[in-house]
Order: structure tokens, then sequence, then C-alpha cells
């Protein structure tokens, strides 16, 4: 019977002692509580939402508020639709869609009144006479900027501003958004007045706490893809190891591979927080954890002929080359007055994809 316990009180240590390591994990950042662990968010999907009575079904966008006959959403891909499934009455409906590139085109079913407000189109109907409404664009090439690791700082600012002066349809962010809770309430105006689309990828930082993922969610779901100027943008999310989110068993990696056996035209770019591998400092490197799934992310990244892959995390701007594909980190979007900022600057024009790193500040004019 000692023996018995002896042998169980070694065991009950050892496991406690083996669990050490993991939980200091778990709450190496303050705000982290198991409490706040979540279950990984699912892929995107089609919601649906009751307004005025009438059943309506949205792809490409999230829902951020609704009233009694008014919508509020938030695109987080450039082509969302709207469809009235089930309509009630003659009650017309009012649909503001936020975050759209100004080139998108509106095709519906019947009669709508639209009206732009930079980067917002207000869309108002009868659900009863126009059962479906769509972005389109039927433009070949597009324009865009790639910025991350940017919290609310004054260089997120002036590089929204440059990136709509030089002609940009929207800014790519690679992850981290929010690096403090104080920010929230200003990144939501920032974003809401920006004056060009915004699409987002989750960053570490964006999964420190709830409050924090509260905000993504209202903005784009954790991984997506879309299409625009014959580029196809896959979004990925690999922003932290405390949510099971991209590995080889995930349901997010098994999305991506059926992803890319599916035939398409024109360039793929992917968009991610953390890079697979880091040149800058082998001893102390920044890239994915998983080392032998990040290489197998790069064989297939290869296998599918991806364009360029896009990243931040590294609070720098480099271009790697791996394999023949650039692999852009563009992590500059902090403030540091002490040196110049850069954002990845990209255009895919016939087919072909051309990066270059340009200086956010000297070309800014106030």
């Amino acid at each position: 019977m000692r023996r018995t316990r002896w042998l169980t009180l070694v065991l009950i240590a050892t496991t406690m002692a083996s669990m050490v390591p993991l939980g200091g994990q778990f709450l190496v950042d303050r705000k982290i509580r198991l409490r706040s662990l979540i279950p990984a968010d699912p892929p995107p999907a089609p919601v649906m939402v009751r307004v005025a009575g009438h059943h309506v079904v949205i792809t490409g966008a999230l829902v951020r508020a609704v009233q009694s006959d008014h919508l509020t959403l938030r695109a987080w891909a450039p082509t969302p639709t709207i469809q009235v499934r089930q309509p009630d009455g003659l009650a017309p409906v009012t649909i503001d869609v936020e975050n759209l590139p100004r080139r998108m085109q509106l095709e519906a079913s019947g009669p709508v009144a639209e009206s732009p407000h930079g980067t917002t189109r207000t869309l108002r109907f009868a659900p009863q006479a126009t059962r479906t409404l769509s972005f389109t664009d039927s433009s070949h090439g597009v324009t865009f900027a790639v910025l991350g690791d940017t919290g609310d700082s004054d260089t997120f600012t002036e590089a929204l501003c440059l990136a709509s002066r030089q002609g940009a349809d929207f800014l790519l962010h690679t992850g981290d958004l929010i690096y403090r809770d104080e920010q929230i309430p200003h990144l939501e105006a920032m974003l809401s007045t920006a004056p060009l689309p915004v699409f987002l990828v989750r960053g570490n930082h964006d999964y420190r706490n709830t409050a924090r993922l509260r905000m993504m969610r209202k903005l784009a779901p954790p991984y997506y893809t879309f299409h625009l100027g014959g580029l196809t943008a896959i979004i990925l999310d690999n922003g932290t190891d405390y949510v099971p989110t991209l590995w080889s068993r995930s349901t997010q990696y098994h999305w991506l591979r059926a992803l890319f056996s599916m035939p398409r035209e024109g360039p793929v770019v992917v968009a991610m927080h953390i890079p697979p591998f880091d040149l800058q400092r082998p001893s102390q490197p920044k890239a994915m954890l998983d080392h032998a799934f990040a290489q197998q992310l790069m064989r297939d990244f290869s296998r599918a002929g991806v364009a360029a892959v896009f990243t931040g995390h590294i609070h720098a701007s480099y271009r790697w080359e791996r394999d023949g594909i650039p692999y852009v980190i563009s992590g500059e979007g902090y403030n540091t007055p002490t040196s110049l900022h850069h954002m990845a600057w990209v255009q895919v024009r016939g087919g072909e994809v051309h990066i270059e790193l340009r200086p956010i500040e000297q070309q800014t004019q106030h």
C-alpha cells in the first residue's frame, strides 16, 4: 500500500512539474487567463440576419449593427453579396456597406438607390422587388499597400493617407493591429474613417484577450480569400500559439489545401502574420515555432505557384527569396521617430506581381 501511495505521489509531482512550462507559456502575458482561451473560429460562412422582417443572407461582409429597417455591414472582401431569401411585406430597407474599394460596381436584380460616402455605400431598396445585390469589378490589375504591427500609430495614419493618394485600391494589414486595450476606440474610429479599405490579418497581440478578439471578430474572419482585378488573395491566421489555428490537422490547413486544388486564373498571394522563416536573427528567430510545418507550408506555396507571401511580426522591412517566391516582411507600422518606416507597395498587371518597399514619412505631405 505504501509503495502504491509513493508511486502515486511521484506521478502527481512529475505531472505537475511537466505542466509548469506549459502553464508559463499560457500565462506569459498577464492579460491572458485560462478562462479566456477559446476554440478556433470557424471558416468564413454566409451570415443570415433579419431586418424589417426580411431574411437576408450576406457573404463577404460582417454585420456591425442591426436596427429596425437599417443594416450596417463591414466588407472583409471587396466583392460582398446581399441576398434576400424571404422578403416580408413591402417595407424598404437601408444597408450601409463599409470598407469597399471605390472602383467596385453594384449589380442588382431590381431598383436600388445607391449613395457613395468614401469607402461606404448606402443602399436603399425594397426586398420584394430587389432580391440580390452584389459588388463586382471587371477591371484587370490591382494596386495595394501592405503594412503591419501598427497599433494606432501616426505611422499607420500616414501610410493610409499615402496609399490612398498614390492610388492603392486597399491596404492589407499583416497583423498586430492592437497593442494596448486603450487603443481600441481610436482604432475603431481610424478604420471607420480610413481613406481606403483595410483588409486584416490577425496577429499575436490581437489575440491577447477577449476585448481585442471581440474587435477583430467585428472586422474580418480569422482566415479567408478574395479576388480583385485578376488577383487571388489568401489570408491565413497563424497569429497565436494559444489557440489551435494553423497546423497540419487544422480545419484551416484543410481549407487551404482545398483552395490550392481549385482551378484559377491570375496570380495568387498569401498573407499571414508570422513568417515561416527568419533570416534577420538566426540565433533568435521570430519565425513560426513549428519548423516542420513551416517547411510544409512553403512546399505547398511552391507547388501552388504562389506569387508572393506577405507577413509582419518582425518590426522591419525585408524581402527574402525562397524557392523563387518573395517573402516580404512589412512590420514597420509602429512609431519610431529616429528611423524611417516603409510599407510594401504591390502592383498586379498582366498576371505579373511587382513589389517594392516604399518609405512612408518622406513622401507624406501635410
